[in-house]
């Protein structure tokens, strides 16, 4: 049985420190579009034609190249939190999303690396086989958490499209992957992430009094 994580329980992660998150924003966190555009431009090496044409697998390669930065774009968010949530909960939940994702980033680059695939790749879509930016939740300008008021009710309006892309792009792997890390990955991706927008939804709904669309 999956221990279900207590949101309310305090803890002891330090996962950024200010500076950290100073050098995050300065870095380019501003547009969940600006970490997914790379993914469909031209130029890399290693695009989605150069691996179809060799004979490789290209759900696998396409779904860490476009989780990855998809990731990224979450931990930037909650990075944000961190530092300006006003409860605690929030604070909580940033520090697993953190933690989690930063976690399977490292593990997706490294299966990509066993397998010969550039985990970050830049995808050619133009056989129509990736996902638009809204589809992957990958459409918001997560610069509107610098200055939002109330924060955590944007956190919650942002983070559970974001979270319902990844969801998607699970899917769409385990519909079309092979490979069994990736695939069990999209597992733990859709479970944990399901039970946090039901969390997210929750507190929407007790502290704004209002239902999440």
């Amino acid at each position: 049985m999956t221990r279900q994580p207590s949101y309310d329980r305090p803890i002891g992660l330090r996962i950024l420190t200010a500076v950290t998150l100073a050098g995050a924003m300065a870095s380019g966190c501003g547009s969940m579009a600006d970490h997914s555009s790379h993914m469909s431009a031209n130029g890399n090496a290693t695009t989605m034609n150069h691996m179809e044409a060799s004979g490789g697998q290209v759900s696998d390669p396409m779904f860490t190249a476009e989780m990855i930065p998809h990731h990224q774009a979450a931990i930037d968010m909650a990075a944000l939190a961190q530092a300006r949530a006003e409860h605690s909960q929030i604070k909580a939940l940033a520090a697993e999303i953190a933690s989690a994702q930063t976690s399977e980033i490292a593990l997706m680059k490294k299966v990509g690396k066993a397998n010969s695939w550039d985990p970050t790749a830049k995808m050619d879509h133009s056989g129509g086989d990736g996902m638009s930016d809204h589809e992957m939740g990958m459409d918001m300008d997560a610069s509107e958490l610098k200055a939002a008021k109330p924060f955590d009710k944007r956190f919650i309006e942002m983070m559970v499209p974001h979270h319902e892309g990844a969801i998607r792009m699970a899917n769409h792997e385990l519909a079309r992957g092979s490979n069994p890390e990736i695939r069990s990955l999209a597992k733990r991706i859709i479970a944990s992430q399901k039970e946090q927008i039901k969390q997210m939804r929750q507190w929407y709904s007790s502290w704004y009094a209002k239902t999440l669309n």
